[in-house]
């Protein structure tokens, strides 16, 4: 049962992996304007803002280079950087202490910056001594995985507002299906093209926060 699960999953991406370029673009086309429908709706049904106060504060220069440079390199690196161990066999010695040490700092694990450090780097070697296992479980596991850093992805968003109600909830729906995406995106092309799609996705976002606030409040 477990085997025809796993070669299910390898045939389904097999597939998508034989579309053309055009027609990925095509489908994040789709999901991008489904989020925009999705999220317009979830406003008008709630009665909600487009953003919250937090969201329009980083439309500033510097907030508009974080949200379309920064945003999309370090989050794809983080939740994307996963795919990439089939690349490069060192590639572990870098993205594992990279994610442990993100992880265990944003959840404020009371460990010292030594003792995070050393285990960063204890886990960056074991991964490197069992590359060809975890490589291999990845592969035969690629849509799972996919769908578990999306969901890490999306959950990742919380602390993008200010108030926990049911817009909230809702508001991270749009993530879910982006990392889905980003998620095929950099197991199909690379880490460069899920950053890329991440960049567009990003760019749509602030152009509408843009456009809200205009409308609403007469000027940025």
């Amino acid at each position: 049962m477990v085997v025809t699960v796993k070669k299910a999953t390898l045939n389904l991406l097999e597939r998508g992996f034989e579309k053309p370029f055009a027609f990925d673009v095509k489908v994040f086309i789709s999901i991008v304007l489904f989020n925009i429908g999705f999220i317009l709706s979830k406003l008008w049904l709630l009665n909600k803002p487009l953003g919250e106060e937090s969201d329009y504060a980083m439309l500033t220069l510097n907030g508009v280079f974080v949200l379309l440079v920064l945003v999309p390199v370090i989050e794809e690196f983080v939740f994307r950087g996963v795919f990439m161990f089939g690349k490069n066999r060192y590639w572990s010695m870098v993205y594992i202490p990279v994610v442990v040490f993100v992880g265990i700092t944003l959840f404020k694990l009371p460990l010292g910056t030594n003792m995070i450090m050393v285990i960063s780097l204890l886990v960056g070697m074991s991964s490197f001594l069992f590359y060809s296992s975890i490589k291999s479980f990845i592969r035969m596991n690629s849509l799972l995985m996919i769908v578990l850093m999306a969901l890490l992805f999306s959950v990742g968003h919380i602390h993008n507002y200010e108030t926990w109600d049911l817009n909230s909830y809702l508001g991270l729906l749009p993530r879910l299906t982006g990392g889905l995406f980003f998620g095929y995106a950099a197991v199909k092309y690379s880490l460069w093209a899920a950053m890329g799609f991440h960049f567009g996705n990003n760019l749509i976002v602030v152009l509408l926060a843009f456009l809200q606030q205009v409308i609403v409040t007469g000027g940025v």
